[in-house]
């Protein structure tokens, strides 16, 4: 584990933040946009790439994304990050274990710090 230290909380060292990420561009105009925008629209903008991080940091991600017939209104696969398909328990009302789909460990709190 790294140890916290004032040039890395000063930005001296380290990462630029989301730079590895291929949305980099659409992220900051986004940032820019919630800047003058209330505390609710900047907590959206924060979730919302959080989101993209969090699916973007999931290895090989094509592979945990499962196909069922008749999901609901159209939709015939689902990425889950719990080990449930919610789509079929609301939708049919059956409990069916998907494999949760989730990043490395370490990965989140990594994304929070880049995010934030």
């Amino acid at each position: 584990m790294s140890e916290i230290t004032a040039e890395l909380v000063s930005g001296e060292v380290g990462n630029v933040p989301l730079s590895t990420y291929p949305w980099k561009s659409e992220a900051e105009r986004l940032i820019s946009w919630a800047k003058e925008k209330s505390p609710t629209h900047r907590a959206f903008v924060f979730d919302l790439l959080m989101s993209l991080a969090y699916v973007d940091s999931i290895p090989s991600v094509q592979k945990n994304i499962v196909r069922y017939e008749r999901l609901h209104d159209g939709y015939n696969s689902h990425l889950g990050f719990i080990n449930l398909c919610v789509p079929c328990l609301l939708n049919h009302n059956e409990w069916r274990y998907q494999k949760a789909a989730k990043p490395r460990s370490g990965v989140i709190g990594k994304l929070t710090r880049e995010c934030f």
